[in-house]
């Protein structure tokens, strides 16, 4: 995201910049936490200047910059968080510029419950606002349907050891293993489950679409199927 902010000014000042002047990028680093993001964003407006603000990656972050938004009347817009609540507000400063999860949490239902008729299916989510969020409409979908998960597990930040999930997901006879969550721990439970020979089929949203998860899945990534607001 940085990167494509860089190359944007960079082309914006080549062109002249903006009513002749040239446009100057400000970042902060909100290393992931609400509070860094909270005091980052109030030292963007304060000691920056800045006239907007793009950020963040983490859903809950955004929602912290929401409020700084509104506090502070200064435009907001992300292009990459995707919980769906992000924008179901009345704040007019914030703005969202890629499809949410609702959409991709629809493409996972259609694919699971009509493409391929499965029946039982598993959930497993990043314990934060972004897997909690992003993993709804799945769960809702999937009791509409009258095919309620069988078992919806969470994991944390960090977690390494993810055989209790997985043997409830064994044990229960589920066809499918829906996994909502980043590139670090999808991959460890993608690994983890091919070793336990897991007969489930793992799908999962956009949240670890990248080429870290390739690298650790390895030959594990084999297989798996995910949604993505679109083609990189």
């Amino acid at each position: 995201m940085q990167r494509g902010a860089l190359l944007a000014v960079k082309q914006r000042n080549e062109r002249g910049g903006c009513r002749g002047k040239p446009v100057k990028l400000y970042s902060r680093d909100d290393k992931g936490t609400m509070g860094d993001a909270a005091n980052g964003a109030v030292a963007l407006v304060h000691d920056d200047r800045v006239l907007a603000i793009l950020g963040t990656v983490h859903s809950g972050n955004t929602h912290v910059l929401a409020r700084i938004a509104l506090k502070m009347e200064i435009p907001c817009i992300t292009s990459v968080s995707t919980d769906p609540t992000i924008t179901q507000h009345s704040i007019p400063w914030v703005f969202r510029c890629l499809v949410d999860d609702t959409p991709q949490g629809r493409a996972i239902g259609k694919y699971l419950f009509e493409t391929k008729k499965y029946t039982k299916v598993c959930t497993m989510w990043f314990n934060n606002k972004y897997g909690r969020m992003g993993i709804q409409e799945v769960r809702n979908i999937a009791r509409r349907l009258g095919h309620p998960v069988l078992y919806d597990l969470s994991f944390n930040s960090g977690d390494r050891d993810f055989t209790t999930q997985l043997t409830r997901v064994k044990e229960s006879g589920a066809e499918a293993l829906v996994l909502w969550g980043l590139y670090r721990e999808i991959s460890a439970i993608v690994v983890q489950a091919r070793a336990m020979n897991l007969p489930v089929e793992l799908v999962g949203g956009d949240g670890f679409v990248s080429q870290a998860f390739l690298d650790l899945a390895g030959p594990a990534a084999e297989g798996v199927v995910a949604t993505y607001p679109y083609d990189v």
